[in-house]
C-alpha cells in the first residue's frame, strides 16, 4: 500500500483483508447503536451454518453456529504488505477512478442511496475491490484538528451515558433474573457481588460495587488465589478488565500474589481459556507477553497447548519472535511442540502457516512426532502422514520407537500404530516399507503381556495382505505365534490364532506351522470358555487342514473332532456353529477315515438341524460339511438320508441367495452320488 496524501486499499475479491473486516464490523456496530429497537443477544435467533455443526454455543473452525454463545472477532490486523508491481503501474489510474466514484457518492445534489456499489478492477486475471480513503495529519490538541475529528469527538461526548448509579434493588432484580432468588441472596455481600459481576460481565453492577470498595478489596484474591482481573480474563470480559486497570490494578498481577509468586498472570489465564477480547485488552494495556508462570510457560505456550488459534495469531502479530519462544523449564519446548503434545491440530496448522519451524526438538531430543506419539494424539500423526513436510517422517519415528528399549516409547508407538492401521486400511504398505514387520514381531517376544497384545492387534489389522503374511513368515513369526497360543492372556491367544490362520494361507506356511507343532496348542484352546478364542482357534484348524491330508490326519488323531462336533449344538453362538461346520468340512474333505470318525461322533443329526436354522451363513457352512462328509462315502450318504437331509436341503434352493442355493445343490449332489440302484 502506498500513501501520498491519499491511499487506495485494494482487496482481492472473495478474500477481504483484515482492514476491510474491521471496517465492516465498525459499520455493523454503528448500525446497532443507531437502531431504535435494538434486540438483546438472547432475543436474536441462533445462527447455524455448514455441515460441520458440532457445538451449539461456540465457534468451530471458520463457521459460526450460535450467536447466543458469543462470537470471537479478531480485532487485530496483519501488517501491510508491499503492493505488487502490476498494481503499482496502475496506481494513478485507480486513484482517479476511485476519486470519481467518491465524488458521485458524496455529491449533495444527488439522491442518497441505501447502498453504494464498490468498484471492481481486474489485473492479471484477478479481481480487486477498490476504495479510496483520504488521510489527514492528526494534531493532539484542543480544539481537535482536522475539523471532522473535532466533530466526531463532540458527538461521542454527547453519546456518553449519563445514568445514575444502579441501586441495590435493581441489582437484586438482575441477580434474581440470572441466578434465581436463593442464589441471589448470596451476592448481597460486596466481594461475592464483585466476583460474579466480573465473571458474568455485569458492567453496571461492577461499576457501582467498585465505587463502594477500596483498592485493596479489588485486588484481594479468593480461596483459589484468583483476583477479579483473573476472573474477568478467564471469562473474556474486557470491559471489566478496563475498569480495573483504570483503578490502577496491576495488569501483570499473578495468581497467589506474593513476593516470590511465579503463578500465572491474567494474560496467561486468558490465553489458556481462549479469551481473545481479554487478551487484546491486556496486550493493549501493556501486559507482559514474555512473563512465565510456575511451569515456565509464556501466554503463547498456553494458547498453543490449549488449541486457541485466534489468540496465537494475535500474539504472534504483536511479536513475531514468540513463534519460536522456548519454555523456561527442563523440557525446553516451543509452541509447536506443545501443540503437538496436546493434540491441538488446529494450533499446529496455524503455527505452520505462520512459519514455525517443524524440525525443532526439545531438551530430550524429541520432535513433534515423538511428543504426539507419546501422548497418543493420532490426529496429529495422521495429518503429517497425509500432508508431507520435508524432514518429517511419521513412520520412521514410529518404527524407531518400536525398536527403542524404553517401555514407554514402545507402548506409545505400538498403540498409535494400532489406531492408524484401523483408521486407514492402506497404511499396511507404509508399515511394510518402513520395516515395521520385524519390529512388531520382536515386540511379540516382549516379557510384557500388554505390549504383546497390542503388537498382535496391529498385525491382526494388516495380516489380510499377502505381503504382510509373507513378511511375517520371513521374520520367523511362526514359532513365536505358536508360543503365544500358550499365553495366560485370552486376548493374546485369540489374536495369535488369527494371525496364524492368515499366515498359513500363503506359501508352505501351512506345512511349516504343522511341523513346528501348531496343531496341539490350537486343540488345547478348544477348551476355552471365551467365544473369540474358540472361533479363532477353530478357524486356524480349518486353514491348517484344508487340502492337506497329513494335517487332516493329525488334527483328527489329536482329538479335535469331538469338540468340533459338540460346537455344532451350541445354541447361543451362530458364529461358533458356522466356524465348526467349516472346520469339519476342511478336515473331512477327501479323507474317508475322518469322514467315518465324524459320523461316529454323532455329527449327522446336529448338521441336519443347522440346515433348518434361519442364519444363512450357518446354513451354507453346514451344507459344505454335509458335502464333505458324503463325497465318495456311501455310508454317510445313507446316514443323512435316514435323517431326511435332502428335504431340508431342497428348501435352500428356494432362498434368494445364490450362494445358499449353490451350496445346497452341491450337498444334494454329494448325498445322491452312490444311492442309485446298480441296475440303472
Amino acid at each position: 500500500m502506498q500513501c501520498q496524501g491519499a491511499a487506495t486499499s485494494l482487496v482481492k475479491t472473495g478474500q477481504p483483508s483484515a482492514y476491510a473486516n474491521l471496517l465492516i464490523v465498525i459499520y455493523q456496530l454503528n448500525l446497532l447503536k443507531l437502531c431504535e429497537n435494538v434486540k438483546t443477544e438472547r432475543e436474536l435467533p441462533p445462527l447455524m451454518t455448514g455441515d460441520g455443526y458440532a457445538c451449539k454455543n461456540f465457534s468451530y473452525k471458520d463457521q459460526i453456529f450460535s450467536l447466543h454463545g458469543g462470537i470471537m472477532i479478531d480485532l487485530d490486523t496483519p501488517d501491510p504488505v508491499p503492493m505488487d508491481a502490476e498494481l503499482a503501474e496502475c496506481y494513478d489510474e485507480f486513484i482517479q477512478s476511485a476519486q470519481v466514484k467518491n465524488n458521485k457518492a458524496l455529491d449533495p445534489n444527488l439522491p442518497a442511496q441505501e447502498a453504494y456499489e464498490m468498484p471492481v478492477v481486474e489485473v492479471n486475471g484477478k479481481r480487486f475491490y477498490m476504495m479510496k480513503i483520504d488521510f489527514d495529519t492528526y494534531y493532539p490538541q484542543n480544539p481537535k484538528k482536522p475539523k471532522w475529528l473535532e466533530a466526531e469527538f463532540d458527538r461521542i461526548a454527547e453519546l456518553r451515558p449519563k445514568k445514575l448509579p444502579i441501586q441495590e434493588p435493581q441489582m437484586m432484580d438482575v441477580y434474581k433474573k440470572i441466578f434465581g432468588y436463593r442464589r441471589a441472596l448470596k451476592f448481597k455481600n460486596i466481594p461475592a457481588g464483585l466476583k460474579v459481576a466480573a465473571q458474568r460481565g455485569l458492567v453496571s453492577i461492577f461499576s457501582e460495587l467498585s465505587r463502594k470498595s477500596q483498592m485493596s478489596q479489588l485486588m484481594k484474591q479468593d480461596e483459589y488465589g484468583l483476583s477479579l482481573i483473573h476472573h474477568a480474563a478467564m471469562n473474556n470480559r474486557p470491559q471489566i478488565i478496563a475498569k480495573l486497570i483504570l483503578q490502577s490494578m496491576d495488569v501483570n498481577a499473578r495468581r497467589n500474589q506474593s513476593v516470590l509468586s511465579i503463578g500465572p498472570t491474567a494474560l496467561h489465564l486468558a490465553a489458556r481459556c481462549g479469551s481473545l477480547d481479554a487478551v487484546a485488552c491486556l496486550c493493549a494495556n501493556y501486559a507482559n507477553i514474555l512473563v512465565i508462570d510456575h511451569n515456565g510457560w509464556a501466554p503463547i505456550h498456553q494458547a498453543a497447548f490449549y488449541n486457541h488459534v485466534p489468540v496465537i495469531k494475535m500474539l504472534v502479530r504483536k511479536h513475531n519472535t514468540l513463534l519460536e519462544l522456548i519454555t523456561q523449564n527442563e523440557e525446553k519446548n516451543t509452541p509447536m511442540l506443545l501443540a503437538a503434545s496436546s493434540g491441538a491440530l488446529e494450533s499446529v496448522c496455524c503455527l505452520i502457516s505462520l512459519g514455525a519451524e517443524l524440525l525443532r526438538t526439545n531438551e530430550k531430543q524429541q520432535n513433534l512426532i515423538h511428543l504426539a506419539t507419546l501422548r497418543f494424539h493420532t490426529n496429529v500423526l495422521d495429518y503429517f502422514i497425509c500432508n508431507v513436510h520435508p524432514g518429517i517422517s511419521v513412520w520412521t519415528v514410529l518404527v524407531s520407537m518400536l525398536n527403542d528399549p524404553d517401555y514407554i516409547m514402545q507402548d506409545s508407538a505400538v498403540r498409535c500404530m494400532e489406531t492408524l492401521s484401523l483408521a486407514n486400511k492402506e497404511y499396511w504398505k507404509a508399515i511394510r516399507d518402513y520395516k515395521g514387520i520385524p519390529a512388531l514381531v520382536k515386540l511379540l517376544q516382549s516379557n510384557r503381556p500388554d505390549i504383546q497384545s497390542v503388537a498382535a492387534s496391529v498385525l491382526c489389522n494388516i495380516s489380510e495382505e499377502d505381503d504382510i503374511r509373507a513378511g511375517l513368515a520371513a521374520c520367523g513369526a511362526c514359532k513365536i505365534l505358536i508360543d503365544l497360543l500358550s499365553s495366560p492372556q485370552d486376548e493374546i491367544q485369540s489374536r495369535a490364532a488369527i494371525i496364524m490362520s492368515d499366515v498359513a494361507c500363503v506359501g508352505d506356511n501351512q506345512i511349516e506351522l504343522a511341523r513346528l507343532g501348531a496343531i496341539p496348542p490350537l486343540i488345547t484352546l478348544l477348551e476355552s470358555e471365551l467365544e473369540d478364542v474358540l472361533v479363532n482357534s477353530v478357524n486356524a484348524l480349518r486353514v491348517l487342514g484344508a487340502h492337506n491330508k497329513e494335517n487332516q490326519t493329525e488334527i483328527a488323531e489329536t482329538g479335535a473332532l469331538i469338540p468340533l462336533v459338540e460346537f455344532l449344538s451350541v445354541h447361543d453362538s451362530d458364529i461358533l456353529q458356522a466356524a465348526a461346520s467349516a472346520a469339519l468340512a476342511a478336515i473331512c474333505a477327501n479323507h474317508e477315515e475322518n469322514q467315518n470318525k465324524v459320523r461316529e461322533a454323532n455329527a449327522i443329526e446336529p448338521l441336519v438341524r443347522l440346515i433348518e436354522a434361519r442364519n444363512m451363513t450357518v446354513q451354507v457352512k453346514a451344507s459344505s460339511a454335509i458335502e464333505a462328509l458324503c463325497t465318495d462315502n456311501s455310508v454317510n450318504q445313507s446316514a443323512f438320508l435316514d435323517y431326511e437331509a435332502p428335504r431340508f436341503l431342497i428348501r435352500l434352493l428356494k432362498i434368494w441367495s445364490t450362494v445358499v442355493k449353490e451350496q445346497g445343490a452341491c450337498a444334494l449332489w454329494a448325498i445322491a452320488g452312490h444311492t442309485k440302484p446298480h441296475s440303472c
